[in-house]
């Protein structure tokens, strides 16, 4: 899952994501650029549930990409991850 305001994300970003933590059911993981949590994100169906229960408000799936289970992939090279709608 991306954001409409990461017109800028590489596509390598995505493809290290994919590769670093294969598209299953029960894979969470999320792309950090130099340690800051960023997207894209994957959330197996899995999680589905689990998400739809904590989403409120602008929170989204913070929530639960913050737990320990979640797959971190240093993607900072590629990209600073910055969006365009937050301070740059």
């Amino acid at each position: 899952m991306s954001l409409v305001d990461l017109p800028d994300e590489p596509v390598g970003v995505g493809a290290r994501l994919l590769d670093g933590a294969p598209p299953t059911r029960e894979v969470l993981a999320r792309a950090v650029f130099e340690g800051r949590p960023g997207h894209p994100v994957l959330l197996g169906r899995d999680h589905w549930a689990e998400l739809i229960a904590r989403v409120h408000g602008d929170s989204g799936a913070r929530d639960l990409l913050s737990g320990a289970d979640v797959r971190r992939i240093e993607c900072g090279d590629l990209w600073s991850g910055l969006d365009r709608d937050g301070p740059g």
